[in-house]
């Protein structure tokens, strides 16, 4: 993926397929096919997952929240497999992740947690493991401004940049935790005068552009690269309730 001020044909297909493989599952959402479990979707994400998978390398790998599906359609996973884990097909062999614990076989996305913050930690943990064994490869988090009103989220950026490792955090903001804005449940903080402090580079782009977050994204890893740590806040509207048999 190559920095420019243009969205290719290629591209615009790619995230029509993922809009339209949510829609699917919407639909099915709809009609009260999950029993089992809570099904979250990401309508409006499409641009910021697309722009992480198409910027990965052969060593990357993702570390995902329990809002996931738009980041697993983008790399490359078909409707079919994710129907399989959210237990639509029971039977044997039949591997059911659910929603919140969606990683499809083969893909660059190593782990995925329904647990708010986890996935912070063990990407720092998978970093800093790779640096160690001097092994190549840039670890990209992907988090909600929800978990960061969690202590491992503060925790894991002083870890990552005290140890200089090759670590991304892609911050999805879209205002809503649990139904709850930011200006109902805590005080407002000034992202960029955090990371100033704690001398972590920082990015912030509109999720409705392809292109900004593309920018963003980008000049994020460079400086991850570089081995000092990136904050990328990507700021967008979800177009769909928190989870649940009413989706947007």
């Amino acid at each position: 993926m190559n920095q420019a001020n243009e969205i290719s044909l290629e591209e615009c297909e790619q995230l029509i397929r993922i809009r339209v493989g949510q829609h699917l599952v919407n639909e099915l959402l709809k009609a009260g096919k999950f029993k089992k479990i809570p099904i979250h979707l990401e309508f409006g994400y499409e641009a910021v997952a697309l722009n992480i998978a198409n910027s990965n390398l052969e060593n990357d790998l993702l570390c995902l929240s329990h809002r996931n599906i738009a980041h697993n359609l983008a790399g490359g996973a078909s409707i079919e497999e994710i129907l399989k884990s959210y237990d639509l097909n029971d039977g044997p062999g039949v591997r059911q992740m659910g929603s919140m614990n969606l990683a499809i076989e083969k893909s660059k996305v190593a782990y995925t947690s329904s647990i708010l913050g986890n996935n912070l930690g063990v990407g720092v943990g998978i970093a800093m493991n790779r640096k160690f064994q001097e092994k190549p490869g840039q670890v990209i988090v992907v988090t909600g401004d929800g978990a960061i009103e969690e202590g491992i989220f503060w925790e894991s950026l002083i870890l990552a940049r005290s140890n200089g490792l090759n670590f991304v955090v892609v911050l999805e903001n879209n205002d809503c935790s649990m139904s709850s804005r930011i200006e109902e449940r805590r005080v407002k903080f000034d992202l960029k005068a955090i990371c100033t402090g704690l001398n972590i580079s920082y990015f912030k782009a509109k999720g409705t552009s392809f292109l900004d977050t593309r920018n963003a994204l980008l000049n994020g890893r460079r400086c991850a690269n570089d081995q000092n740590p990136a904050l990328i806040e990507i700021n967008l509207k979800a177009f769909n309730q928190h989870a649940g048999q009413h989706a947007g």
